[in-house]
Parts: structure tokens; sequence; C-alpha cells
């Protein structure tokens, strides 16, 4: 079930839509003529509105600001972090290598093992067959 909310207050429009986690606040819209339906905008209550959205302004400004101010640092230390890993990852490789250097290559002899295992297999399974038949 979907409702809709909607609210003015002080030159700004709220609507809530509720579907179990949506919120959106919409700000009014400002018509390309020039000719609006909104009050005059002579008088220092308009000057204070506009005051108060420019220091609201600012403050979301500074908010991101300090956002990316974070993220930056973030990032340093994961870039940081990820040239650490690099580094121990080299010095773990050239560990291996060093350590198994001196083992023979037994690549080939297992190759060799495997393939007269698999045929003294054939061997058997035909020995058996044929006794089967027999």
């Amino acid at each position: 079930l979907l409702t809709c909310s909607a609210s003015y207050n002080t030159n700004h429009w709220t609507m809530s839509w509720n579907n179990g986690a949506m919120m959106c606040d919409v700000m009014p819209t400002i018509s390309e003529d020039g000719v609006d339906n909104a009050p005059t905008t002579d008088g220092p209550a308009h000057d204070a509105n506009i005051e108060q959205l420019m220091v609201n302004m600012l403050e979301d400004r500074d908010k991101l600001q300090e956002q990316v101010e974070h993220y930056k640092h973030q990032m340093e230390d994961n870039n940081r972090r990820v040239r650490d890993l690099e580094k121990e990852k080299e010095s773990l490789r050239r560990q291996f290598e060093m350590h198994t250097q001196n083992l023979p290559n037994v690549g080939p002899w297992l190759f060799i093992f495997g393939c007269l295992a698999l045929k003294a297999l054939l061997i058997n399974n035909e020995k058996r067959r044929a006794r089967r038949l027999a």
C-alpha cells in the first residue's frame, strides 16, 4: 500500500511517500516566466527566509566538505594498505621461491607414474572382463 502526503512550510514543500522505507523531499517548482503564486518578495520576512536558506546551504556545504575529507583519508589509508599488502605478497613469493628452489622437479615423474598406473588399471580391467566371458 502506497501513501503520499505533502505539506508546505516556509517556502519548502515536503512530500512523503511511504511504501516501507522511501521518503523524498521536493523543493517547489520555479516558474520560468517569473510569475508565481508565491507571496511578495519584499520585506524582512523574505530577507530572513533567504538568509536562512543561505545558512542552510553553507551548513550543507560544510558537511559535504567534511565527508569529502573523510573519504579522502579513507582512500589514502586504503591505498597505503594496498601498497603494504603488495609488498607482503612479493616478500612471501620470494620466500616461497627460495624454499622450493632446492626441491626436485617431480612433475615429469608424477606424469609417468600416472600413465603407468592407468595402464595397469586398464590391463586389470581387461583381465576381469576376460574372466567373465570365459
